[in-house]
């Protein structure tokens, strides 16, 4: 909002007869900056109806009425974020509202909202400059998204690198042997023998005279 100015001259709405008097010249010289400052801080007041104008005057006025307590090392922009989050932070709200809500407070493009229905579950990625600001940020979202909801932040880094992978194989045969001592030989007076199981490797040499 551009600053309504207003240079104040007293002396143009004076007299014609009056206005070559030294006397009230001087009276103009003294008065004038008075009704300028009058002017500034007539201004300011209204400013500060404005949340994204206040002053420091403004602010602790908004802040006694939102019961809001800043801390010491808060400058006036943290102190008008945290007051605009407090205004904003009435039921119901849509997903896209509550991405312009986290950009308004946290700035643009630092937080990317998903939501998982299934396990009831919102999710914040955050950049890695506001990751110290989960705290705050988790105390915001709590008063703006159901209460079914739990709320995870998390920062998600992207890393160039090699990756290196290593594998042992083995390969192994197997061969069984199984010996067959249930066969039936009917009405037969030869010896019957059964194979045993073992298993040899011969050498044939074959002598000739």
């Amino acid at each position: 909002m551009d600053e309504l100015i207003r240079d104040v001259h007293v002396e143009r709405y004076y007299p014609s007869v009056m206005v070559p008097a030294q006397e009230f010249k001087a009276i103009a010289e003294v008065v004038n900056p008075e009704l300028n400052l009058v002017w500034q801080r007539l201004w300011q007041l209204f400013l500060n109806t404005f949340v994204y104008y206040i002053d420091e005057t403004g602010a602790a006025r908004w802040e006694s009425m939102l019961k809001l307590r800043p801390k010491e090392n808060d400058d006036l922009g943290t102190r008008r974020r945290r007051i605009l989050a407090k205004i904003n932070s009435q039921l119901p709200y849509t997903y896209r509202q509550l991405e312009n809500m986290l950009a308004a407070t946290y700035g643009e493009g630092k937080t990317a909202v998903s939501i998982s229905y299934n396990d009831y579950a919102l999710w914040v990625d955050v950049v890695a400059s506001i990751v110290a600001r989960t705290k705050e940020m988790r105390t915001f979202l709590r008063v703006i998204i159901p209460a079914n909801l739990t709320i995870n932040v998390s920062n998600t880094q992207t890393a160039n690198m090699n990756l290196y992978a290593g594998c042992a194989m083995q390969q192994y045969k197997h061969i069984t042997v199984k010996t067959i001592n249930n066969f039936i030989v009917e009405n037969t007076t030869t010896a019957q023998y059964t194979f045993g199981g073992s298993v040899k490797r011969m050498v044939h040499i074959t002598i000739r005279s």
